[in-house]
C-alpha cells in the first residue's frame, strides 16, 4: 500500500480522479508522483545494499592483499589494471601512442629491424605454430586447396579461350566488334 509523502499515512486511491488521497492530511497525489517516490525509495535501498556488499568485498580483498604477492602475480595484476585502463580510455591511449611514436620513431624502427635480423620474430612464429599445430595444419590444407582450385580455374579458362576463339569467334565476341 502506498504512503503519503507528507505524513506517511496510508493513501486511498480515488478512481474517478485517478489520484491518491491521504485521509489524514487530505493531500492529493498523482499516480506518477507516487510511483516516482516509491522508485526513489527502492533505488536508495538497493544502493545502500550494494554499498554494504562492496564494503564487505573490499574488506575481504584487504585481508587477502596482506599476503605477499610474488613478482609474477604483481606483473599480472599490473597488466590487468593497464588493460582495463586502455579499454576505458582508448582515445587517450591512442594519442599517447602516436606521440611516443613521433618522438622515438628512429629508435623503434631500428629495434624492429634488429628483431627481424636476429630471427626473434621467426622464433615467435615457430612457437605459435607448434603450440597450435591443429589450426596450422587446417590453414595449410585450406591454402593448398585454394592454390589447386586457382590452377584448375586458370587451365579451364585458357582451354576455353583457346578452343572457342579458334573455332568460332562469332559466338564469343560481341556484335559491334565483328561489324
Amino acid at each position: 500500500m502506498s504512503r503519503c509523502l507528507k505524513c506517511n499515512y496510508e493513501l486511498a486511491f480515488l478512481e474517478r480522479r485517478h489520484k491518491y488521497k491521504c485521509a489524514k492530511c487530505s493531500s492529493l497525489f498523482t499516480e506518477e508522483e507516487i510511483k516516482l517516490e516509491e522508485f526513489k525509495k527502492y533505488n536508495k535501498a538497493r544502493r545502500d545494499k550494494e554499498k554494504e556488499e562492496v564494503k564487505k568485498e573490499v574488506q575481504i580483498l584487504i585481508k587477502n592483499s596482506n599476503k605477499k604477492l610474488s613478482e609474477e602475480e604483481k606483473r599480472e595484476k599490473k597488466k590487468e589494471i593497464m588493460r582495463k585502463w586502455r579499454e576505458e580510455h582508448r582515445e587517450e591511449y591512442n594519442h599517447y601512442k602516436r606521440k611516443y611514436w613521433a618522438e622515438h620513431r628512429e629508435r623503434l624502427l631500428a629495434r624492429r629491424k634488429d628483431n627481424i635480423n636476429t630471427g626473434k620474430q621467426n622464433e615467435v612464429r615457430k612457437l605459435r605454430r607448434t603450440n597450435d599445430i591443429e589450426t596450422t595444419r587446417i590453414n595449410g590444407r585450406i591454402e593448398y586447396w585454394k592454390r589447386r582450385q586457382k590452377v584448375m580455374a586458370e587451365s579451364r579458362f585458357d582451354e576455353f579461350l583457346v578452343s572457342r576463339t579458334s573455332n568460332s569467334p562469332k559466338k564469343i565476341l560481341p556484335t559491334f566488334v565483328l561489324a
